[in-house]
């Protein structure tokens, strides 16, 4: 995991905290992206016209 030999496990710990940072945002948004496409999955799903289309 040390990117040198010379690495201190401090520079280390902090690298690591920083990737589980930007992991911790990534899916946040990935969730966020999640909730919006479901609304307009419903949105398309749940519909009439499709319906009518079923039991036709």
């Amino acid at each position: 995991m040390k990117e040198h030999p010379r690495q201190t496990y401090d520079e280390l710990i902090r690298q690591m905290i920083n990737a589980l940072k930007v992991m911790k945002k990534k899916n946040q948004y990935d969730e966020f992206l999640h909730k919006i496409q479901q609304q307009k999955m419903k949105e398309l799903w749940d519909n009439l016209e499709d319906e009518a289309w079923e039991n036709a």
